[in-house]
């Protein structure tokens, strides 16, 4: 998921076999071999709802939001980086990269979920938070998290009121307070 949908950020992600991504793995290849890219990337797709075919929105050459999240799947970007910078042989994954795992920023996908409307997804959603890696919080140290709660609270308790706009006061006062 991402949020906001039109064109934000992911704030769900889970991790899939390469083999489910078919040509999209291959078109991605040719592409960085025809750069002669060597490096980090990430790369986003979209699944084309008319055929199902993955087309590709764009690689960015630098790390990402979830580059800890690959490591706890099993593949580590920034030690294969740090490695390669070095001149020394790249570690690939030892193990096969672990499948169906997510990763969430709480904040966002929670807004992600509810400009979606549907129950049936708070309920699958609700669901995969409680399996998922968070990007904030750890049992093990949550002050982060309570600490990013805090001040998105003082933050909504101290907000000035948003100033009405052009739209607002040409709508008929009556009109205003129906839903």
């Amino acid at each position: 998921r991402i949020y906001p949908a039109d064109f934000g950020n992911s704030s769900y992600c889970e991790s899939v076999p390469l083999q489910q991504l078919g040509a999209a793995v291959g078109h991605l290849e040719t592409l960085l071999d025809d750069l002669r890219y060597r490096g980090i990337f990430s790369a986003e797709f979209k699944r084309d709802a008319r055929d199902g075919r993955l087309c590709i929105l764009e690689v960015n050459t630098r790390a990402w939001w979830y580059v800890e999240f690959a490591a706890r799947c099993g593949v580590n970007v920034c030690a294969m980086a740090y490695q390669d910078a070095q001149g020394l042989p790249v570690t690939r994954p030892q193990r096969a990269p672990v499948n169906g795992a997510g990763c969430v920023r709480l904040d966002d996908d929670f807004k992600a979920v509810r400009s979606a409307g549907a129950t049936r997804s708070w309920w699958r959603a609700a669901w995969q938070w409680t399996r998922a890696h968070h990007h904030v919080f750890r049992w093990d140290d949550p002050w982060p998290a309570c600490s990013l709660l805090w001040m998105r609270l003082r933050r909504r308790l101290t907000a000035e009121p948003r100033p009405a706009t052009a739209r607002d006061s040409a709508t008929p006062r009556h009109e205003k307070t129906a839903s």
